[in-house]
């Protein structure tokens, strides 16, 4: 019989393989950039000696230069992480940064994902790399000297915009659809253009200098209270947002957005929305909400309160008016539209965009009726169980299909707990709606 070899001794596991060794450090930014805290951690402070800028709790900024050639700042949120690529170069790799440049003669280029910003002397703006591709710069300072410039970073002789205080930059993937570019910082934001270039899309808009300044994460750090040059920039900042605003640019497809002194009049007259519990929302203007996910109760007023989703890749927006009061529900795909009560008729309008970006087309929503707008794959939409009979059905370009139809307000008040999500002067309106309407449906037929 045949025995099996014995078994040859295995080396230990650290024997195995290469030692870890430190990255190396660019000759170029050794000991440029310190640590901005009064005790940092050694190893971070090793690190960013090397060049490795590593955000903690502990350590939420670095700084470099000094009085003659004027300090760099730079703030982040934990975890973020930047490397000094040279001098005057920083790449965001990933996380939320402040940066200030405060050199006296040097520009510093900030490269985030596939754009690039350049800061002139003075110029200081939020940077900000998300895990999905997503970059953004938000400007918060001028620079003195001349405006700051974002670039292609494939192409740096491509310029992708030149950006002032108040204005913000987006570089998303191009498969993106527009519930990536919804800011989930809380910083009301207002896209002015929209480009869907080879590789990317670029959004260029203004945002909210009281939001920013209020809500801003990097903002909050303690060293804006600690290091007088931020502190300074803080009271910039806080000045620059209780100046008067300006005014609001018209959207497309004839909804029209108003000014900021409009919609404070229009809250005083009536205008409210309600998230629902979960839901995913943002804001892209003074009057326009961008549902991700969930849903929304909204009560209009004498302007026009939009409410946009998508609905397979293509941008679908409510408007709402008059005193309506309409739930909107984006899930899965679906959007579905439920009027629950209006003081005139045509409140609710449903805008879909038209072939390749033509005249878009509308579709209204009376009183007691849902629509309920899906991604048409040539399958028979799935019932819905508040609908008792169905009104039309129709198919927009872009493979998108609508569903209108009469519901049942009590199932409706049961499968979405309106009686508890409603305010008590609106649920009674909706509640009156419902007796007028079982009692066209019913009593007449009594009788």
């Amino acid at each position: 019989p045949q025995s099996m070899p014995p078994v040859p001794e295995l080396p230990a596991p650290e024997k195995l393989g290469k030692p870890p060794q430190e990255d190396a450090a660019i000759p170029e930014v050794a000991n440029l950039w310190h640590a901005a805290t009064a005790k940092p951690d050694p190893a971070t402070q090793a690190a960013a000696r090397r060049g490795k800028l590593m955000f903690s709790r502990n350590c939420q900024g670095f700084d470099s230069g000094n009085a003659e050639s004027g300090r760099r700042l730079i703030v982040g949120t934990p975890g973020t992480t930047v490397l000094a690529k040279a001098p005057n170069v920083l790449v965001v790799k990933v996380g939320r940064v402040y940066v200030h440049n405060g050199s006296t003669s040097a520009d510093l280029e900030v490269e985030s994902g596939r754009m690039s910003v350049i800061m002139p002397p003075g110029a200081a703006g939020i940077v900000d790399t998300a895990s999905n591709g997503l970059t953004q710069y938000v400007s918060l300072m001028d620079s003195p000297r001349r405006q700051t410039r974002v670039v292609d970073l494939c192409n740096p002789s491509y310029e992708l915009a030149k950006v002032d205080a108040g204005r913000f930059v987006t570089v998303a993937p191009e498969d993106s659809v527009v519930e990536d570019l919804v800011s989930l910082h809380g910083i009301s934001e207002t896209p002015d253009n929209v480009y869907r270039r080879e590789g990317y899309v670029l959004v260029i808009g203004r945002f909210s200098m009281a939001d920013a300044v209020s809500k801003e994460s990097t903002l909050q750090s303690a060293l804006f209270q600690s290091d007088p040059l931020l502190r300074q920039d803080k009271e910039q900042l806080i000045a620059a947002s209780k100046a008067p605003a300006a005014p609001a640019k018209p959207l497309v497809a004839g909804v029209t957005a108003t000014e900021v002194a409009e919609v404070s009049k229009e809250e005083r007259r009536g205008a409210a929305f309600m998230p629902t519990r979960g839901a995913r929302y943002g804001t892209l203007a003074a009057n326009e909400l961008m549902i991700a996910d969930g849903a929304v109760l909204v009560r209009g007023a004498d302007d026009p309160v939009i409410i946009s989703a998508e609905v397979n890749r293509q941008k679908v927006m409510t408007t709402v008016k008059s005193g309506a009061v309409v739930m909107v529900s984006a899930l899965d795909g679906r959007l579905t539209v439920l009027n629950l009560t209006e003081t005139s008729p045509g409140s609710c309008t449903v805008y879909m965009p038209g072939p390749n970006g033509t005249r878009y087309n509308t579709l209204t929503v009376a009183v007691g009726q849902v629509a309920e707008l899906y991604i048409d794959d040539g399958m028979e939409p799935p019932s819905t169980v508040l609908a008792y009979k169905i009104i039309d059905q129709k198919k927009f370009p872009g493979g998108v299909g609508v569903l209108i139809a009469k519901y049942d307000y009590l199932a409706a008040m049961k499968r979405f707990n309106l009686s508890f999500a409603l305010p008590s002067q609106d649920l009674n309106k909706v509640l009156k709606t419902m007796a007028a309407t079982a009692f066209i449906k019913y009593g007449e037929t009594s009788r």
